[in-house]
């Protein structure tokens, strides 16, 4: 009895030291890992404008009437721009009562309806003279805006290949500084990517009776990262 209990104890330390080995010495594994980054900068082929049109009025027939024509001159300004149909997404539309609170009690002040609309603009050098434009459409408001790629997939690729190539450097400096060398890879992961937002100097519109204010596009970048284990040389 005793000796079992001896020998029970004896393995704790035993098992202990044994936790605190890496896992790569416990494994048999000789590796190195690292993060690496890549960035590709382009121009943006098209931008899309989050837009929404309201119109108010004392009753819904009033307030869509008015609304149809407001789209009407959003339509038409998107031809006068070489905008296709199929770039332009209002296929939603929206109706509310307006109330007007006092002392607690609520009271009838009318309908407002309202329209979604996104619009992709391909041409992005006519985007300060659309933007000055469409302020004299009564009832538009733009939300917000963002910048798209052609080939997205393909930027992506090549931002995906400089982290690669990154990591691989790194790695191959680190063992190097180690007497060693790499010797193939064991596992690789996608930290993720990104590409930064839109960047615009100026007011985001101009007044209509004024000339435009420069919009002034800049390239874009987009990123991503990696973290690739590299198997060392024994």
């Amino acid at each position: 009895m005793k000796a079992n209990t001896l020998s029970r104890l004896m393995m704790v330390p035993l098992m202990g030291a044994a936790l605190l080995l890496p896992v790569s010495a416990l494994a048999g594994e000789h590796y190195v890992e690292v993060s690496g980054n890549g960035e590709v900068k382009a121009w943006p082929d098209f931008i899309t404008l989050s837009l929404n049109v309201s119109a108010s009025a004392a009753d819904a027939a009033s307030a869509k009437q008015q609304l149809d024509e407001q789209m009407q001159q959003l339509l038409s300004l998107s031809d006068g721009f070489n905008i296709a149909r199929e770039d332009v997404d209002a296929s939603r539309i929206n109706r509310q009562p307006l109330w007007h609170w006092n002392d607690g009690s609520r009271e009838y002040r009318g309908e407002q309806i309202s329209r979604p609309v996104t619009l992709t603009l391909r041409d992005t050098s006519q985007y300060a003279q659309l933007s000055h434009d469409m302020m004299a459409i009564k009832g538009l408001s733009l939300n917000g805006q963002s910048m798209g790629f052609a080939d997205r997939r393909q930027l992506e690729q090549q931002a995906m290949t400089l982290a690669l190539h990154d990591a691989r450097d790194k790695a191959q400096q680190m063992a190097k500084a180690l007497d060693s060398g790499i010797d193939g890879v064991l596992r690789i992961e996608e930290q993720g990517g990104m590409a930064t937002p839109m960047i615009m100097e100026g007011r985001a519109f101009a007044m209509a009776k004024s000339e435009p204010a420069p919009m002034l596009i800049q390239q874009q970048t987009i990123s991503t990262s990696v973290r690739v284990r590299f198997a060392l040389d024994d």
